[in-house]
């Protein structure tokens, strides 16, 4: 496995200088036109990479550089004309290190010392043949590192990679992955730009179809759906559900303003100290909203109370038949409405489905069976897969953005139109309709901006 660490970005950014007098190779000074962002022992690129006769130099460990003059801690080795570009960098070596797995624990197989005359610096693991490579700049002298770089498979890319996505991309605009207008964040960047781009428009491949990942309690009638097994694409709004199913019972949607005036005359607060078997009376944490007198539904139990002193929140003159369980604090107690099986929910701004009746003891644990549009993942690194079935399309997006950066405005614009072309012909196929008789399932296509 030979594996390729790009040197193009250390120097993205970076401070530098040009020589304004020939330095001949041995030299330990070198004269610029100017010393900006120079300083003790930071190191230099002589040149650019990939120039034959660039190196890497480091400036004196304890001499700083003044005026024009920077004084270097070990002479050059090669010959320098004026005008070379002269750049402030943070590392001289490259550590690779290999992974089981693209999360796993990482392995340092070598560290080497960048290459100055190529644009990458290769490793050959003649070891393994599989796992995941990473690589990691380093300040030998500090023993400082960068960041890990994304992992790359040992057993190469699927076709829907970010890899495979990138490298065709890269070949498409006659540029290497590393350089100026494509760094490795700069592509990531783009196929997250190409995928969000893809999905203004709803997808066949984005339907989860009846996940039971969320469960009811009893008592309850409000649950999250941060937990479901995918993000939501539409999260906090209707959009996006098509049906909800409880107990097999298929549930209407109603929007927030009809539950809000089934809710109307509902009141909910909790235990606020334990009652126990054959209490008489029950204190709450507010009893401010409830009636005098009337009857209250907590943990399965119907309690009619005879007294409302709000002045203590209890609720007194129940009989002691009544409560024939320890209802402990926190318990729900619930005024005007019953549990039982829900047959209509809404979708809050709070990203939860509330149902118009709290959860019945006999629906306890069940599972809602919910089918809906998922938010495809944000790819991480190159070795990231995406879920869309046409991602031969995708390169063409990246390499717009990468000509659009060169400012070949011209080929960024007909690129461009390429991979909307070639999405509208893949929107037959894979495009969800929108369905007319159905109110809590509309989606819509949005035109890529």
């Amino acid at each position: 496995m030979i594996l390729k660490a790009s040197n193009l970005s250390l120097t993205d950014g970076q401070e530098s200088a040009r020589l304004v007098a020939d330095s001949a190779a041995t030299a330990t000074t070198l004269t610029v036109d100017n010393i900006s962002g120079f300083s003790v022992g930071k190191y230099l690129l002589i040149g650019e990479f990939g120039d034959s006769n660039a190196e890497i130099v480091r400036i004196h460990t304890s001499i700083a550089p003044t005026g024009s003059t920077v004084t270097l801690n070990a002479g050059t080795t090669k010959d320098h004309y004026a005008d070379t570009k002269i750049t402030v960098i943070d590392y001289n070596q490259i550590e690779f290190s290999r992974s089981t797995t693209i999360s796993g624990s990482k392995v340092v197989l070598t560290t080497k010392n960048i290459s100055a005359d190529r644009v990458e610096t290769n490793y050959t693991d003649a070891t393994n043949l599989t796992g995941f490579a990473f690589f990691r700049f380093k300040d030998e002298a500090n023993s400082v590192f960068s960041q890990y770089s994304s992992g790359v498979s040992y057993s190469g890319t699927n076709n829907d990679s970010v890899q495979n996505i990138v490298d065709k991309a890269c070949r498409d605009a006659g540029v290497k992955v590393g350089e100026d207008f494509s760094t490795e964040d700069m592509l990531l960047d783009d196929a997250n730009d190409c995928q969000d781009a893809i999905c203004d428009t709803d997808w066949k491949f984005e339907l989860v179809k009846n996940d039971t990942s969320l469960t009811v309690s009893q008592y309850e009638n409000t649950f999250s759906l941060d937990n479901l097994s995918y993000e939501l694409k539409y999260p906090g709004i209707v959009q996006g559900v098509k049906s909800v199913k409880l107990s097999g019972h298929r549930l209407d949607y109603i929007d927030n303003d009809e539950m809000d005036t089934l809710y109307n005359t509902v009141v909910r607060t909790t235990i606020a100290t334990q009652a126990e078997i054959g209490d008489t009376s029950i204190v709450l944490a507010n009893t401010s909203e409830l009636p005098d007198n009337g009857t209250v539904y907590i943990n399965g139990l119907s309690l009619t109370y005879s007294t409302n002193t709000k002045s203590t929140n209890t609720l007194s003159g129940i009989s002691a038949a009544s409560i024939t369980k320890v209802l402990p604090v926190s318990s729900n107690v619930w005024y005007n409405i019953a549990t039982g099986l829900p047959t209509k929910y809404t979708i809050t701004i709070e990203n939860e489905i509330l149902f118009n009746v709290p959860i019945a003891t006999t629906y306890n644990g069940y599972s809602v069976t919910i089918e809906y549009l998922k938010k495809l993942s944000r790819f991480t690194d190159f070795a990231s897969v995406t879920e869309i079935p046409f991602s031969e399309i995708m390169p063409l997006y990246v390499s717009a953005k990468i000509e659009k950066r060169k400012r070949n405005m011209e080929n960024y614009t007909n690129i461009m139109a390429e991979f909307k072309s070639a999405l509208e012909d893949n929107k037959e196929k894979y495009k969800i309709p929108v369905l007319e008789d159905s109110r809590y399932y509309n989606f819509f296509d949005t035109k890529i901006k």
